[in-house]
């Protein structure tokens, strides 16, 4: 299932539910289907995202840097995965513009 994180401040990001349920958990919110950030929720959910990051592993090297280095086995690369400071990195910006906009931000199935 596809998670929407929306907001009439930025356009619209997409993720899977097991990703997304990920991100609300960094966020500091239970993972529910749907659901709302108001205004003044989103500078603690912010917080809670950047305190959640400072204590999480560093970041993960990206495929690119993976594809520079000489590969013996070309399963490397697609194992590099991506790490949760990526996968939080537009909630995180889309939560900043709604912010500066005074926009709330929704989550739903698509």
């Amino acid at each position: 299932m596809l998670i929407r994180f929306s907001s009439k401040a930025d356009a619209d990001v997409l993720m899977l539910a097991s990703h997304a349920q990920e991100v609300l958990t960094a966020l500091g919110r239970p993972f529910a289907t749907q659901g709302i950030f108001l205004v003044e929720q989103i500078p603690v959910a912010l917080a809670s995202a950047t305190a959640t990051l400072d204590d999480s592993q560093p970041l993960a090297p990206t495929a690119a840097v993976v594809a520079t280095e000489v590969v013996e086995d070309s399963d490397a690369i697609s194992d590099a995965g991506v790490s949760l400071r990526q996968r939080l990195w537009p909630v995180q910006t889309l939560l900043q513009r709604a912010l500066a906009a005074g926009q709330a931000v929704q989550w739903q199935p698509l």
